[in-house]
């Protein structure tokens, strides 16, 4: 059961905010700002900036923090002049869509009124179209009835997968995607990326990963050049390419790996703590705590009851970081990898259904989920297979899951993901198809930018040790005896050559 709460109990809603027209939703002891009939209400930790033209015409909002292209996290009053017409917003899109960070935007029109994700949704929202409310999260619209049948069909909190297609634990109250905004005055959303006519493939695959390195350590560097920041380290590329982008800050950053009781994460825990010893990087290990029902129910409470499993109980090791820095999270870097298509066994010529991508992500095939499935499909229908399945992945994964987790961590000043921006996932979709299949992008990014990484394997152990994972990882995929005992004869002999170590 969603538990629900009075206005005055949202103080720990770091980072959220509401949109509405009437005072009576907005939580007391928030900041409110008006305009043009519009109320918005910001727990006083999120930064709001000022949209207004040249004529100093108040426009809108930013929220968060948003990165412009010199570096600069953006605060107070910005001007922008780009093609604010009721009738066409493309302009202002491609300017906002130029920034990276954390931030969602707001523009209030006389004839078009529309509320902005960033590329990956990092700064969520969901709406309620008859009392015409957005907010960071469904706990916020409290007068929205639980969906009580959806939310013992998806078993959520305590299973493992999330509510995607825009649906939520309530009634009435949907998940505005990232690929969309959604319009405050026919309270509908709206595809408004990618466009068809753009997608072309580049085969200059190193110019692409040249690009998006640039881009990436932009997003740092404007992070680091106003806060001591928290970077994930891990086993893992994604976290890797972030550490290889972050070459010339590592002086203002603190690297942390947090300890998981299960194979990967000692994998992490390991390896992470060896890169950092090699390369002399200010590290912490964050010990294994699991949170108290109270704290794990302040976490639901903040996420609107929409993701469970593992990470509502494991959130509490960020506790132990300090609290004014940001963290800086390999979240989305996946994109490039073709992570459906390889993980569905995809192929150019399969037919996706609601049917089969439900049955692959392990969703409950219901009606309602399944209506919300094939509507979303069928929006996507131009695309190739591949495509799709990327734009699933931002949409569905990072936007539906990955990001609202977000507002869970009420503890660090923010939370920002150097892959989220436009034009990373632009140039994602303009690689190869062969490229994206064999997964080579973070690989790149990390020869181009630090190669000396490459040394410590991605996602397995040095040495022998490596070598008896992959042993035992053939063993369990080919189950052939005498291939094993031939991969471990070799084994035997690196051992004796003293070589792998």
């Amino acid at each position: 059961m969603i538990q629900k709460k009075n206005a005055g109990n949202f103080l720990d809603f770091v980072n959220q905010f509401v949109l509405c027209r009437l005072e009576e939703y907005i939580p007391v002891a928030w900041n409110k700002k008006e305009l043009g009939g519009w109320l918005l209400a910001c727990h006083p930790s999120l930064p709001v900036i000022e949209i207004r033209n040249s004529e100093s015409l108040h426009l809108g909002w930013l929220l968060g923090y948003p990165i412009d292209e010199n570096k600069q996290i953006l605060k107070g009053t910005i001007t922008c002049d780009q093609g604010m017409d009721d009738q066409d917003l493309s302009r202002f899109e491609s300017w906002l869509y130029s920034l990276g960070g954390t931030f969602a935007a707001i523009i209030i029109l006389p004839r078009a009124s529309r509320f902005y994700l960033d590329a990956a949704g990092s700064l969520s929202a969901v709406f309620h179209t008859d009392c015409e409310i957005v907010a960071s999260t469904p706990t916020l619209i409290g007068i929205a009835e639980d969906n009580q049948a959806l939310i013992d069909i998806m078993g959520v909190p305590e299973s493992n997968v999330w509510y995607p297609f825009g649906l939520t634990p309530k009634k009435s109250v949907e998940r505005l995607i990232p690929s969309h905004y959604l319009d405050l005055v026919r309270w509908k959303s709206f595809r408004h990326w990618p466009r068809a006519e753009r997608l072309s493939i580049e085969p200059d695959t190193e110019s692409t990963v040249q690009e998006m390195a640039q881009i990436i350590t932009r997003c740092i560097a404007g992070v680091t050049r106003e806060y001591p920041a928290y970077m994930a380290l891990t086993a893992g590329q994604d976290t890797r390419s972030l550490l290889a982008c972050a070459k010339k800050f590592i002086d203002r950053i603190t690297f942390f790996t947090m300890e998981v009781p299960d194979d990967i994460g000692r994998l992490d825990f390991t390896l992470a703590a060896e890169i950092a010893q090699h390369f002399s990087l200010n590290h912490k290990m964050l010990e294994c705590q699991q949170a108290t029902e109270q704290e794990r129910t302040g976490w639901l409470e903040r996420t609107g009851y929409c993701i469970g499993g593992r990470v509502s109980h494991s959130f509490v090791m960020l506790h132990k970081l300090n609290p004014n820095y940001p963290i800086i999270t390999g979240a989305i870097g996946s994109v490039g990898r073709a992570h459906f298509y390889n993980k569905f066994g995809a192929t150019p010529d399969t037919r996706l259904t609601g049917e089969n991508i439900l049955n692959w992500s392990h969703f409950p095939q219901t009606p309602e989920v399944l209506d919300k499935a094939s509507a979303w499909l069928q929006e996507v229908a131009d695309y190739d297979v591949l495509t799709i399945l990327d734009l699933f992945l931002i949409e569905q994964r990072v936007g539906c899951l990955a990001t609202p987790q977000n507002y869970g961590n009420h503890w660090n000043v923010f939370t920002v993901a150097p892959f989220c921006h436009r034009r990373i996932f632009d140039l994602t979709l303009s690689l190869p198809y062969e490229y994206r299949i064999k997964q080579r992008l973070n690989v790149d990014i990390i020869r181009t930018q630090w190669p000396e990484l490459l040394k410590f394997p991605i996602n397995n152990y040095r040495g022998i040790r490596g070598v008896k994972k992959n042993i035992r990882r053939l063993r369990r995929i080919v189950g052939g005896y005498p291939i094993i005992r031939g991969v471990k004869k070799i084994v035997r002999r690196l051992r004796k050559a003293n070589l792998g170590r």
